[in-house]
């Protein structure tokens, strides 16, 4: 790979760290302004246990995932292959 094409993926990989960066702060005004705002949430909105069980879920899923590839990437037999970033195996 060349030096400028391995910019190229550095430069694209800020890019995308900085627009879901800015993109999460359109969640900001989810947030409650004040603690009156949270006990009335907290009293009036429905809870459901399928709510914390995707809070949960999708961060462990997400940390499973990126520790299959790390270990796949450092196995010889396994980093060739294109979904954990190597060439292909042949």
């Amino acid at each position: 790979m060349s030096c400028s094409h391995l910019s190229m993926w550095v430069a694209w990989s800020y890019v995308l760290t900085y627009a879901t960066t800015l993109a999460s702060f359109s969640l900001i005004h989810l947030l409650p302004n004040q603690k009156l705002d949270a006990h009335h949430r907290k009293r009036s909105w429905s809870t459901r246990a399928s709510y914390g069980l995707l809070v949960l879920a999708l961060p462990g899923i997400g940390c499973c995932y990126s520790l299959v590839l790390l270990v796949l990437t450092n196995i010889t037999s396994t980093s060739c292959l294109e979904f954990v970033g190597g060439g292909g195996c042949e």
